[in-house]
């Protein structure tokens, strides 16, 4: 059940955790610290004279005015913070007697190791300061001061906590489009950041909720408001999908991780109430910490998002190519990981005739031991695939050098190619191990590259440290191979391009936010798209396919890059336009996973490509991984 309250219940203790039906909801409230409880009696507001008020404090900006300040202030309390990760814990309070102005919070968090009792009316001094939080949040908070052996509270009476802001209709609409247009300007009214620092600290509650994340590794989900009344671009199961255009401030984050275990939810869970909490702000988002978490036994979904498969399926004239990102893969993963990856490329994909994979990692996983070869988990995923009933598949792949692609550190991420030998042969020309820095070579008009697999160093400085620019980083190496099916020679290229990560947030208190890793995506894509183009000047019919994780959007530069000149073409753009994603991240459904193929494959009645949403939709512990496959068939025989 989603717990419920408005503010004038009085229900305390005991009383309030035997009203629940639910025994999870019952265990997980008693085990939550953060438990905002109604009920209190009433009590008088204290008085103002020597008191600062929390309005005044929070200010109408993203920074307190009075920051450095030492002030008293007074306020009741409606929750308490737990101390976890190395992250100070605390208490927030409210406001009892809140202005007339909706550009200025009435909630403030106090950094304290004491406390006082949800609803207990208290005073108490400190210092205004900003906390730092994580990729870009600060929280305007108060540095409560103690002396030795006593309180630090000065203790009033008992209150009825402030009635929760309503987020969306009837209360405090959410900017449907606009982060922070004007970030020069503090307009709550017109921007989804400026609006969500005004509530800072105080109780929200958002009605008729529907999932739009699905519970994370870190114990978040993401919702939108009133069924979703007024959020933009939906997919096909309910999520709500970025563009240029619309990033979908609208979405809320509810994050459990210092609180208890979220229940599994999939993109598309609807609530039979509302939910309620705390706004806070954290690792570049606003975000909910709930009064108390969603029972699953009263949940409903619209849409089924398990079990999806392909229609896509290989013959004697066609060959089928699946791209998957496969979440840092590594002998030590586990046996239930490997056989969900196993099941999907069985089940889901129907066994590709090559499968490309992106985070495969050395054979001792993120253990910084030397270790460069990933025989063994290939061949643990290989193994997984026969037990799940599919192929025999071999695998293709070159060692990295040790600690120079980036990623998870002593795990030499690289990309790899498992094929079934009985559908496609691999073309095998002189060595391609990582030292070798010759140039691809085209050898008449079946344009055969010299080498096979093709050393990524081929492409140039665009995948290393080294090099121009602000913010490099190594990143994961592309791997080139030559197959031959039905006759014909087709050229597939496995690209993971440099991830986001150093990348401002989009409510970080830097705005606009900086894309600092794009260059480098946008001279990766330049160096890609140049290899291709110089293989069709010297045979403008060659099949060539390049396939991936670009950690890109449509619309941007790098993606641009790589249709200059109509040397590729972007098979994604033929999904309809509620089936263009494979990857969620707090509460957006984006398509970061592509497949491009040059003009011969990308020819009226050649290609047909199929996103399989098997992960992005649904709740982490029920992934295969963090990615959706994609598969593509081609038709070469004819």
């Amino acid at each position: 059940m989603i717990f419920e309250r408005a503010s004038a219940v009085k229900i305390r203790g005991m009383r309030f955790l035997a009203s629940l039906k639910s025994p999870f909801s019952r265990l997980a409230v008693a085990a939550i610290a953060l438990t905002l409880t109604a009920g209190c009696e009433v009590g008088s507001p204290p008085p103002a004279d020597g008191s600062t008020s929390v309005a005044e404090i929070q200010g109408a900006g993203h920074r307190s005015p009075l920051e450095g300040q030492e002030i008293e202030v007074a306020g009741v309390v409606t929750g308490h913070l737990p101390a976890a990760g190395g992250r100070d814990g605390g208490v927030w309070i409210e406001s009892p007697t809140p202005d007339d102005n909706l550009a200025t919070s009435e909630g403030l968090f106090l950094l304290t190791d004491e406390r006082p009792a949800i609803g207990r009316l208290v005073t108490t001094r400190g210092q205004v300061v900003e906390v730092e939080r994580r990729r870009g949040s600060t929280v305007t908070a108060l540095q409560v001061s103690a002396s030795a052996g006593a309180s630090a509270f000065e203790l009033g009476g008992e209150l009825e906590l402030p009635p929760p802001q309503r987020l969306g209709a009837g209360g405090r609409e959410i900017p449907a489009t606009s982060v922070d247009a004007d970030p020069g300007s503090f307009d709550p009214a017109s921007d989804a950041r400026d609006l969500y620092e005004s509530l800072e600290g105080m109780r929200v509650v958002v009605n008729d909720p529907v999932l739009v994340g699905p519970t994370s590794r870190h114990g978040d989900i993401a919702v939108v408001a009133d069924g979703g009344r007024g959020a933009g671009a939906r997919s096909a199961r309910d999520g709500v999908m970025v563009s240029e255009d619309d990033p979908q401030p609208e979405r809320m984050v509810v994050s459990s991780w210092r609180m208890g275990r979220m229940p599994a939810f999939d993109v598309g869970t609807r609530f039979p109430g509302p939910i309620e909490g705390i706004l806070d702000f954290d690792f570049g988002a606003y975000r909910m910490l709930p009064t108390g978490l969603p029972d699953p036994d009263r949940a409903s979904r619209r849409v089924d998002v398990a079990g999806e498969s392909t229609r896509l399926f290989g013959d004697e004239t066609a060959m089928t190519v699946a791209s998957f990102n496969v979440l840092n893969l590594h002998p030590r993963s586990g046996s239930d990981k490997m056989q969900r990856l196993a099941r999907t490329v069985v089940d889901s994909l129907g066994a590709p005739d090559i499968v490309g994979l992106q985070e495969i990692q050395d054979d001792s996983g993120p253990e910084d031991d030397g270790t460069t070869t990933s025989a063994r988990t290939l061949a643990a995923l290989a193994d997984a695939v026969v037990e799940a009933g599919g192929p025999r598949y071999e695998a293709l792949w070159l060692d990295p050098v040790d600690g120079a692609d980036g990623g998870a550190p002593g795990a030499n991420i690289r990309n790899a190619f498992l094929y079934d030998p009985a559908r496609v042969q691999p073309i095998r020309r002189g060595s391609g191990g990582r030292a070798n820095d010759r140039s691809p070579r085209i050898e008449g008009r079946g344009a055969a590259v010299s080498i096979s697999p093709l050393p990524a160093r081929l492409l140039g400085p665009a995948f290393d440290r080294e090099g121009p620019g602000a913010h490099r980083s190594a990143t994961r190496k592309p791997l080139i191979g030559g197959f031959r099916f039905a006759g014909r020679d087709v050229y597939v290229i496995v690209v993971h391009l440099r991830s986001k990560r150093a990348d401002d947030a989009l409510f970080g208190d830097e705005q606009p936010p900086q894309r600092r890793s794009e260059p480098q995506r946008i001279e990766q894509a330049r160096a890609v798209h140049s290899l291709v183009a110089r293989w069709l000047d010297a045979a403008p019919d060659l099949p060539v396919i390049v396939l991936g994780d670009f950690n890109e959007v449509p619309g941007r530069a790098p993606l641009q890059e790589l249709e200059e000149g109509g040397v590729l073409t972007n098979l994604m753009d033929r999904l309809p336009a509620d089936e263009r994603y494979s990857f969620n991240f707090q509460g957006v459904s984006q398509l970061l996973d592509h497949v491009f193929v040059s003009p011969a494959l990308a020819a009226d009645g050649v290609a047909a490509i199929d996103a399989v949403h098997v992960a992005s939709d649904r709740a982490a512990d029920d992934q295969p991984s963090d990615h959706d496959p994609l598969i593509a068939r081609f038709e070469l025989g004819r």
